[in-house]
């Protein structure tokens, strides 16, 4: 057995029995395709089309490729709810957008419908524009994420959402009556007006 780091000229280094260690611990073995599967998810999550990986690993359906893309979102589900205020009930800053802020803005919203988008962009981290894309096949309830396709430079990707959130998402489409980011940034300042924010993020 090898007793010290692996060079694999990399950033980053392999120590020996590192990962059987955590493969070993998930139940999971380490088998010869572990590197395969490592490349697949690595690249995903360095940016690449999910098209594009597909045709390089030689999938004939999209589907199988989105295995990877699922790996890739799900080994963050901890650090998102260890770290989102959401989650722990507090903000996280005191000169940037609290917790307090948000929940004054969802109370100033005049309907059930702003204050879910609200929430959704609070929770998600979403671009407008991948909101208003969004539809009810994209919303996958059980496992708390959704689907965004073809966000910044074209590219697809999972984003974890609490379940609270995902839950409470039409599960028909259109998901939103409002299809342009216009609407919502109306629905934005006229709440942050009643809150007595506008003046701060102005």
């Amino acid at each position: 057995p090898v007793d010290r780091p692996i060079p694999l000229g990399l950033p980053i280094e392999l120590e020996a029995g590192r990962l059987q260690a955590l493969f070993a611990a998930s139940g999971r073995r380490l088998t010869a395709a572990t590197f395969r599967h490592a490349y697949a998810t690595h690249r995903l999550e360095d940016g690449m089309p999910l098209a594009s990986l597909g045709c390089i690993l030689g999938h004939q359906s999209v589907m199988v490729t989105l295995q990877y893309l699922e790996t890739a979102v799900g080994l963050r589900r901890a650090d998102y709810e260890a770290s989102h205020p959401l989650r722990l009930g507090r903000g996280a800053k005191a000169d940037g957008f609290t917790l307090a802020e948000y929940e004054a803005l969802v109370e100033a919203a005049e309907r059930d419908e702003e204050r879910l988008i609200f929430r959704l962009l609070f929770a998600s981290g979403l671009r407008l524009s991948e909101l208003l894309g969004l539809g009810a096949a994209d919303v996958q309830r059980e496992e708390g994420k959704l689907f965004v396709r073809s966000g910044k430079g074209d590219k697809d990707r999972y984003v974890l959402v609490d379940r609270e959130t995902v839950q409470a998402l039409p599960e028909v489409d259109p998901l939103f009556s409002v299809s342009s980011a216009t609407p919502i940034a109306t629905m934005v300042r006229r709440a942050a007006q009643k809150a007595g924010l506008l003046e701060k993020y102005s």
